[in-house]
């Protein structure tokens, strides 16, 4: 007879509580921290918000003999390696995107793979129910393979995939962000930039205007009364 004893799952009510939108946010802020002001204990805590925000799924990851996997500690190295893979994983797929033809002959091996390439592990498409809001598909890499770097990985992704209409690159700074509504900048700062650019150009076209109208005119006019 065996035994088998359920880990209780570390909990993280502060990322636990955020909304896939919010969660993808959270990433994207996270790729653009400066890391090397953080103390080893500061790093270790971005570590686990880390695995919270992007494989909540892997936190409470139930194995076929009924055991929920064990938290363990995110050390600082992991952490800065994984956000340049994130950051680079992320600033790829904003990029320009490739024909409908290349993707086939992606599939069909004529031509090298491009993009992101995750970490190969057991991948399930996995149909889930989010409140009242319809299902959506989510990547699960459930294998004894899988370990933290895959888990968060294959998270970012699969929040890329649920929001990937609205992610997008800044014109201006190059940010990822992602777009509320009509947005066009990733902040107010990047926007100010283009409307004083294009005031100046308005400005600078009025006095190349005026300049052209005034040397255009002769140097001196007479008036004849009849």
């Amino acid at each position: 007879m065996s035994i088998t004893i359920a880990l209780e799952p570390h909990k993280n009510p502060r990322i636990d509580a955020l909304t896939d939108t919010q969660r993808l946010c959270w990433v994207l802020e996270f790729i653009r921290r400066d890391l090397d002001e953080l103390t080893p204990e500061e790093l270790a805590a971005i570590g686990d918000d880390l695995v919270h925000a992007t494989a909540p799924w892997w936190v409470e990851a139930g194995w076929m003999d009924g055991k929920t996997r064990q938290c363990t500690e995110i050390l600082a190295e992991d952490v800065r390696v994984w956000q340049e893979e994130i950051r680079k994983g992320i600033y790829t797929l904003i990029g320009q995107s490739i024909p409908m033809t290349e993707l086939s002959n992606i599939r069909a091996n004529r031509a090298s793979p491009v993009g992101w390439a995750l970490p190969v592990s057991a991948t399930y498409l996995v149909p889930v129910r989010f409140d009242l809001r319809g299902d959506y598909v989510q990547i699960l890499s459930m294998d004894e393979s899988t370990n933290d770097r895959a888990a968060i990985l294959h998270g970012v992704a699969n929040l890329i995939l649920m929001c990937r209409t609205r992610l997008c690159a800044c014109p201006v700074c190059g940010t990822p962000f992602l777009r509320q509504y009509r947005q066009e900048y990733c902040q107010v700062r990047c926007s100010n930039k283009v409307r004083n650019r294009r005031r100046l150009d308005r400005k600078a076209n009025q006095q190349k205007s005026q300049k052209h109208v005034v040397t255009g005119l002769p140097a001196s006019t007479s008036v004849t009364m009849a």
